[in-house]
């Protein structure tokens, strides 16, 4: 599964026996959870406006779904 990679990495750089800088990534959020939070929060400001229940297991199945569409999308406009 595509995640995206990560949303916020750690940037780290290392030099090795000749001196050369080797510089990465490390940790941090996956992209596809960074999507799913900014969805889930969108949903339940929506559904507390509305009165309705606040939280529920097909919301949180239905914002990671719509992470793997905005992945999905990005990939294809690269």
């Amino acid at each position: 599964m595509n995640n995206g990679g990560s949303a916020f990495p750690e940037i780290r750089s290392e030099r090795d026996q000749n001196g050369i800088n080797d510089v990465y990534s490390v940790g941090g959020m996956s992209l596809r959870d960074y999507f799913a939070a900014h969805a889930i929060s969108g949903a339940l400001e929506q559904l507390k406006s509305d009165g309705e229940t606040p939280y529920s297991s097909a919301i949180a199945k239905g914002c990671y779904e719509i992470a793997d569409k905005m992945l999905e999308v990005r990939e294809i406009e690269k």
